[in-house]
């Protein structure tokens, strides 16, 4: 049962449906910085790797939000830790990539977004209160649209 079909059948919790829009956003940015650097001349092994690395981390946040076969009617809460590993690994890989680029102060305020991003998810991962993990999950879904449709074109 994928994410448009939890949703539909109304099986998809509020955390799914706000970290789906975390998620969509997030991947269509990396999408968007993946195709910026097709026209870089020359990669190294590091830096393709760091990429690879940074994806499959992305992928698993998907698949833990989404799981295939009989895990997929399982509860978001019995797969969150493995979400909230992915997505705290996701930060520093991100880092990594970019700083690998050459770009890791392009724009001087890209590391508030990963930095911040890494230390909520972390303490997530402690936290067992079901109203912190809402609102988490609320915030992450705003602060990703703010930044994709605000702070790049406003501050950058």
């Amino acid at each position: 049962m994928g994410a448009i079909d939890r949703v539909y059948r109304a099986k998809a919790s509020y955390e799914q449906i706000a970290y789906t829009i975390f998620l969509l956003v997030l991947v269509s940015l990396n999408w968007w910085v993946l195709f910026s650097l097709r026209d870089e001349p020359e990669w190294s092994f590091d830096q393709f790797f760091a990429m690879v690395v940074w994806s499959l981390a992305l992928f698993g946040g998907c698949v833990a939000l989404y799981p295939p076969g009989d895990a997929a009617n399982d509860s978001f809460e019995a797969h969150r830790r493995t979400f909230l590993v992915a997505m705290a690994f996701t930060a520093p890989t991100d880092i990594l990539q970019t700083a690998l680029h050459g770009d890791l102060f392009e724009p001087w305020y890209y590391m508030l977004l990963p930095g911040h991003g890494f230390v909520l998810w972390i303490i997530a991962l402690f936290v067992r209160n079901p109203t912190f993990h809402k609102i988490l999950a609320t915030y992450f879904a705003g602060i990703i649209l703010l930044w994709a449709f605000v702070v790049r074109h406003v501050v950058g």
